[in-house]
């Protein structure tokens, strides 16, 4: 059988209290000359710390969990979600604690969902935004467990960590506007997504600003899928007016543009000029490159999750919650050229 800190605690004739306040650190205090002991028998007893006990002491799992809006199949072979898993478990690393995902939510009742997120397997919750995540994101405000929310459309009262959706907007729009481009798609993510609802919005917003008018034809429903963009590129197919450039609001629906586009012989740029939103590995190698609006994903991820170790320590987080976006220009982009049968939209 395995040694136990009863073991310790009778080879060191000391009580169980004190080895446990030594192996923990804490409530109490131990001097370093009896916690020196308890750690040098531990090792020769070749002990095992049992995780369950131990919490029940400390009142801590050293686990945060990890939430995302409407787990899917397939969720994790997208760019964006690992990205910023990468960047909570770079963080988990650093802090030695451990990442759980809860992905249950929409398969069982909210109130279900609520009790397992505060069950005690989790120091901290770190969501991905989205509607259908509101209320929950009150409910465990409301119980006082710490957590923080990535991406856009959080909350006021909690901590949020995004990149500047506006500014990213902004960017891709003047780059074609500068090309030449007066005539600008937009291909949308999911409609309950905190960041797709800011990038529509921003859209919407830059165009008018710019003087540029927005077509209902031109904006087309998406979830962030290969499949929804080349759905986008098939509606475009159909218009007697067509936008000379489409921006989407991610990198894999702009892919599915630039597949679709391929497919039915449409050259890209010179027909046709495509931005996407993330700058995700899954851009590297493309024909033609892609032109595209770069997040730092991963930085975002880590920055929440440091950010919520701070806030189950009690202390104010330091990290910073709006990260700047930047345009990387490629080969998908360039100056629009007259199509013979294109005529204005009155």
């Amino acid at each position: 059988m395995p040694a136990t800190i009863r073991d310790i605690a009778k080879k060191l004739n000391i009580s169980v209290s004190t080895v446990s306040y030594a192996l923990n650190n804490g409530p109490r205090p131990v001097p370093d000359h009896v916690k020196k002991k308890v750690f040098d028998v531990a090792k020769e007893l070749d002990y095992r710390p049992n995780r369950i006990a131990r919490s029940l002491i400390t009142r801590r799992s050293r686990t945060i969990g990890f939430v995302l809006e409407k787990p899917e199949h397939n969720i994790f072979l997208g760019p964006y979600v690992q990205l910023i898993v990468n960047g909570v478990i770079n963080a988990c690393e650093d802090h030695r604690h451990d990442l759980l995902l809860f992905a249950q939510h929409g398969a069982v009742s909210q109130e279900e969902f609520v009790n397992q997120l505060l069950d005690g397997r989790a120091d901290g919750l770190v969501f991905t935004c989205g509607e259908s995540l509101l209320p929950i994101i009150e409910e465990v405000h409301q119980r006082g467990i710490p957590f923080v929310v990535v991406g856009a459309g959080a909350p006021p009262y909690s901590h949020s960590f995004q990149a500047d959706n506006d500014l990213g907007i902004e960017q891709a729009i003047d780059h074609l506007a500068d090309l030449g481009h007066t005539k600008i798609g937009f291909v949308r993510g999911n409609a309950t997504h905190g960041d797709a609802i800011h990038r529509l919005s921003a859209f919407r917003r830059t165009m008018s600003e710019r003087g540029l008018a927005v077509h209902s034809d031109w904006v087309w429903e998406g979830n962030f899928t290969v499949e929804s963009g080349e759905s986008a590129l098939a509606s475009y197919l159909s218009l007697p007016e067509k936008p000379t450039a489409i921006i989407a609001a991610n990198d894999e629906m702009a892919i599915g543009v630039l597949r679709k586009a391929r497919a039915e012989g449409i050259e890209i740029p010179q027909r046709l000029s495509v931005v996407g939103f993330d700058d995700s590995p899954h851009t590297q190698g493309l024909y033609p490159g892609l032109t595209t609006i770069h997040q730092p994903v991963s930085e975002i991820g880590s920055a929440a999750a440091h950010g919520l170790f701070q806030l189950i320590d009690e202390r104010p987080t330091d990290q910073p919650s709006f990260f700047p976006t930047r345009l990387v220009v490629r080969a998908s982009t360039a100056a629009p050229t007259k199509e013979p049968n294109n005529h204005e939209i009155k």
